[in-house]
Formats: structure tokens, C-alpha cells, sequence
């Protein structure tokens, strides 16, 4: 069955493509299965074929999805979920398109060209359709895996700044944003630089799913974080009004910053660590989860009210925490964030006001948060030297 379905896939023989193909699968996902197989020219490739009886069931599904949903939100108003069946049924015959994601990669690829230790993988093209995908073999391991990433040599920490500058990237500067970062889609592995030391890179991988951000929208969240990084209520306010849910301002901050507002505006002398360092005791979690609880209709209302570019953010932002988390939260991502956020307004800033006093204004306001925030880092830093993190087997996501 699988010869047949990758033939017709193919609209090849096996033969004339591949000079060894595993039938064996490597992984299999809901989407699809990956096996190993060798080009004529010897390259090791990997071959992502779509389940054959998916793209029929899809649409069956995604039917039986909106019809419950719009049952559930006429029969009770406060259900405003209708929403996730309208973002299924615009992402999910994406994904299932693998030529899409082929030109998803490539652009991706495009926009790292400078990046030596960000990758994507080579797509063949000429061996890849709608159904099937050829590509360069990944090396490297799944980034969750962090006895295996020391054992390469591999500082942890950079391991975590270089995870944190390539999703920021692609947040704040480029608004093309991989919309699926577990673990298994992001490998790491080690090169030496000119130096010699062992340094990580980051190869992305699976880009059927991806979020484009319009300049606008881009802009607009960044905003937001200005205003959360600066303690800005008017212009978390403003932010949150341009991105359609000006009246729950509060609320769209915690969630994007996972802090209750009263510690994000709250103004201490350790006031990147109170305010939006890492969440490690249970009485935070345990906070959280009853801010949650109490705020549910209304996180409900901004869920339904919100820019539905943004939405997709919400769980990239919850990857990379996690992934962040089982790394021993070793990176100051609020550095990195801080830095391409501050540098998307104020480049947009700079187009609308090129005078001096503009430069100077924006240039000491970008200077003193990221000073403050990496004053936090070093505290952070000779802390966790006495208090190491318990890393477990597994990712909790």
C-alpha cells in the first residue's frame, strides 16, 4: 500500500528517484509519516508522506466541528467558539498542502540566510507534490533533549539564547512565524567556529503551519510588549485597543506575559524578576491558575474579539516557555525579546519622526530597558548558580 501511495505521489517509480528507501516510518504524526531514504546521488533525505485517507476525512471533520460549535454558541451565548472552527478550516487544508509548506520553508530559509546557526533543511521540489515531500536529513537532536545537547559540548544557555532569537526574529522583524515549535520540530546540533569551540545550531523543521503577521498587526504587538516591558498602561491600552479588545487591556497583558497586570505594573527594586521573570514556585502556578479561573468569561471574550492573526501567537509564545522551562530557564529571553521589540517600534517610530530629539528619545529609552533587563540576566545568572534546575526526563507541555 505505502509503494502505491508513493508512486502515485511521486508520479515516479520508486526506483528512478531513490537508490534506498526504508519502508519502515522514522516517525508517524497525525499528518503524516517520515521514512529514511538515499537519492541516486547518495544523499540521505528524509520522505514525509501525507496519510492517504486524511484529506477526504478532513473535510468531514472539520464539518462535524463547526456544526457543534455553532450549536454550542446558540444554545449558550457566553460559548464564543465558532472562531477555532473558522481557523481549522483556514489552516488545516494548508498543512495538508506540502507544496505550501515546501514554499513555507523556502521563504523561511530566505529570511535566516544571514542567520549560519539558524536552518532549514533543503526542499527537493522536483521530487515533492501536494502529497509527499523530499528533503535534505536533519541532523542534530530534538531540542527538548538536554543530557544529549551536553553530551555534544553544547552550553545549555546558548542553546536557549539562540531558540529565543530565532522565534523573536520571526515575531517582531520578519512577521513570518513558524506556527508549531514543539520540540520535535526544532533539532539542535553542534559545529566548531573558527575558534574551534563547539557552538549550536538550530534547524527548524515541519513548516505547514505558519502565521503571517501584516506590518500593522506586527506593530501592534509589539506595542503591547513596549508597553508591558515599560510598565506603559496608556499604551498596553492603546495596543490592545488597535488589536480589538481595548477594554480588556489588563487581561490580554497577562495573558501575552503570563503575570497577573498588578505584577506587570508593579515598580520594586527587583523589578524584572517580580515582574516578568520566570514562573517557578507553585504558589505562582498555582496563582495563575486561579487568575484563570476567575477570568474565564472574559478570557473567553478576548479569544472571540481579538485580532485573529495574533491568536496563533499565544501558543508559539506557550512553546517557547516550556522549551525555556525544560532548558532550566538559563536565558534572559526577556533580553532578546526587549531588544527585536524595541527595534520594530523604533524603527517605525523613526519613519514618522526622523528628527534628532526623536533618536536620542527612542535610542536612551531602548538603552535603559535593555540595561535593566540585563542587570536582571546577571542576578538571574549568580542565582541559578547556587540553585541549579531540576531537569526532567520528559517536557511538560
Amino acid at each position: 500500500m505505502l509503494n502505491t501511495n508513493l508512486k502515485k505521489a511521486l508520479a515516479k517509480k520508486i526506483d528512478d528517484v531513490f537508490s534506498y528507501f526504508n519502508p519502515e516510518p522514522m516517525s508517524v504524526a497525525s499528518i503524516a509519516q517520515v521514512h529514511e531514504a538515499r537519492l541516486k546521488n547518495g544523499e540521505k533525505v528524509a520522505v514525509k508522506v501525507q496519510h492517504r485517507w486524511l484529506s477526504e476525512q478532513c473535510q468531514g471533520d472539520l464539518r462535524m466541528i463547526e456544526c457543534l460549535l455553532h450549536a454550542g454558541e446558540t444554545l449558550f451565548p457566553e460559548f464564543k467558539y465558532r472562531w477555532f472552527g473558522q481557523q481549522l478550516r483556514k489552516g488545516i487544508p494548508r498543512e495538508l498542502n506540502f507544496r505550501l509548506e515546501a514554499e513555507s520553508a523556502d521563504m523561511t530559509k530566505e529570511l535566516f540566510k544571514n542567520q549560519s546557526n539558524i536552518r532549514v533543511p533543503h526542499y527537493y521540489h522536483e521530487y515533492s507534490s501536494d502529497k509527499i515531500i523530499v528533503m535534505e536529513f536533519a541532523k542534530g537532536v530534538s531540542i527538548d533533549k538536554v543530557r544529549e545537547i551536553r553530551n555534544m559540548g553544547l552550553d545549555v544557555k546558548d542553546v536557549a539564547k539562540l531558540l529565543n532569537h530565532c522565534f523573536y526574529m520571526q515575531i517582531f522583524q520578519h512577521g513570518h512565524v513558524h506556527g508549531d515549535p514543539h520540540p520535535g520540530n526544532i533539532f539542535i546540533s553542534g559545529e566548531a567556529d573558527s575558534r574551534g569551540r563547539i557552538k549550536p545550531v538550530l534547524t527548524l523543521l515541519d513548516h505547514g503551519l505558519y502565521q503571517d503577521l501584516n506590518d500593522k498587526v506586527r506593530l501592534e504587538y509589539s506595542y503591547l510588549w513596549k508597553g508591558i516591558l515599560l510598565r506603559n498602561e496608556g499604551m498596553i491600552k492603546q495596543a490592545a485597543t488597535d488589536l480589538g479588545v481595548g477594554n480588556l487591556h489588563q487581561l490580554v497583558a497577562g495573558m501575552v506575559s503570563k503575570k497577573p497586570f498588578e505584577n506587570i505594573m508593579e515598580n520594586t527594586e527587583n523589578d524584572y524578576k517580580a515582574r516578568l521573570g520566570p514562573k517557578g514556585t507553585a504558589e505562582e502556578k498555582a496563582e495563575l491558575q486561579m487568575h484563570a479561573r476567575k477570568h474565564s468569561r472574559d478570557i473567553t471574550m478576548v479569544l472571540h474579539s481579538i485580532n485573529k492573526d495574533t491568536l496563533l501567537l499565544f501558543k508559539v509564545m506557550t512553546f517557547l516557555n516550556a522549551i525555556s522551562n525544560r532548558l532550566g530557564n538559563s536565558a534572559n529571553s526577556y533580553e532578546i525579546l526587549a531588544k527585536y521589540c524595541l527595534e520594530a517600534v523604533q524603527h517605525q517610530e523613526l519613519r514618522n519622526n526622523n528628527d534628532l530629539t526623536s533618536k536620542l528619545r527612542l535610542g536612551y529609552q531602548k538603552a535603559m530597558t535593555l540595561l535593566g533587563l540585563r542587570l536582571y540576566g546577571l542576578y538571574f545568572s549568580i542565582i541559578t548558580l547556587f540553585k541549579p534546575h531540576e531537569l526532567p526526563d520528559q517536557i511538560l507541555l
